[in-house]
């Protein structure tokens, strides 16, 4: 069956057999119209490029989204998309994740070549353990792993003040530029006011400051698992200040979690370990795809970026 499939960008009367392909073939539920819209369409910088594979009597049977982005390059703003959503009903998945006719690999494909016409150079993906497979399959895909790393919620001493974060703003985009420069940090997803609404709104954020009001970093953590989502510090030495005040702030409003987890990227391995936080039984994964032949690909290795699962 899968051989009969077509694959083509997203039409608006895709949306209920969408929805319907996410509670049929997820954990996740379907979200609403409105939702999903403005997950997928409603971005900062552009509606996502959304690669539907269809039947032959016309139902979605797949889909995979490519969300704009900016990312910092080595000081160059490229513009790219994020991967994420694959979803492919179980009556088409007739091959292996390896084989070419699998309908992800498809929807990978097609998907890539929408992107590429589009002017974008780069794809890059968070995705789950079980789709390293896929990942391998394409040559151009540079893939790492991260542990992910935990510690129990506790009251912890610290020096800042944690209230609630946002609207995020220009002060915000401040203390990301200065960051940058502090970390060295060659690649990175730009973290505009308007990104950080989009990506943060719906965590639990908080935003670090010292006595006098100074914004030292913020923090956004997923409701459901206390997963840290984002963070940015101002500096090196600010990064436990960061972290500590986060742990002290969950710890104090009590949420349906008892730790706070982390992926442990370079740029912030040591610092954790420090603080107390251990391994724990899962792994993350970052892939790249330089689609620009302009962009070397081991410019953009994902041991080169400052990334978090909320990027």
């Amino acid at each position: 069956m899968a051989s009969k499939l077509s694959y083509r960008l997203f039409r608006e009367e895709d949306l209920p057999g969408l929805l319907r392909l996410w509670e049929e073939e997820t954990g996740w539920g379907a979200p609403s119209a409105e939702q999903w819209r403005s997950w997928y369409v409603e971005t900062p910088h552009a509606p996502s490029l959304i690669v539907v594979a269809v039947d032959e009597v016309g139902a979605a049977v797949g889909q995979m989204i490519f969300t704009p982005a900016l990312v910092m390059v080595e000081g160059r703003e490229l513009h790219a998309v994020r991967v994420s959503a694959p979803i492919v009903s179980q009556k088409v998945r007739t091959t292996t994740i390896r084989s070419v006719n699998h309908p992800a690999i498809m929807l990978y494909w097609e998907g890539s070549l929408a992107v590429a016409a589009a002017g974008y150079e780069l794809i890059y993906a968070l995705p789950d353990p079980a789709w390293l497979a896929f990942c391998q399959f394409f040559p151009r895909f540079v893939n790492a792993e991260y542990p992910c790393v935990a510690v129990p919620l506790a009251p912890t001493p610290t020096d800042l003040l944690a209230v609630p974060a946002g609207p995020f703003g220009v002060e915000h985009e401040e203390l990301w530029r200065a960051a940058q420069a502090a970390f060295q940090m060659p690649c990175a997803v730009a973290r505009s006011g308007p990104w950080l609404e989009y990506k943060n709104g719906g965590h639990l954020a908080v935003e670090l400051r010292e006595s006098g009001g100074a914004l030292v970093g913020y923090s956004a953590v997923k409701r459901q698992s206390g997963l840290l989502m984002d963070l940015v510090a101002r500096s090196p030495a600010d990064l436990p200040r960061v972290l500590n005040a986060t742990r002290n702030a969950l710890a104090g409003i009590q949420p349906g979690f008892t730790a706070l987890s982390a992926m442990a990227i370079p740029t912030l391995a040591p610092t954790l370990a420090e603080l107390g936080f251990v391994p724990v039984d899962y792994r993350f994964i970052v892939s790249c795809d330089a689609i620009s032949p302009r962009l070397a690909p081991a410019t953009v290795a994902p041991d080169r970026w400052y990334i978090l699962p909320g990027d």
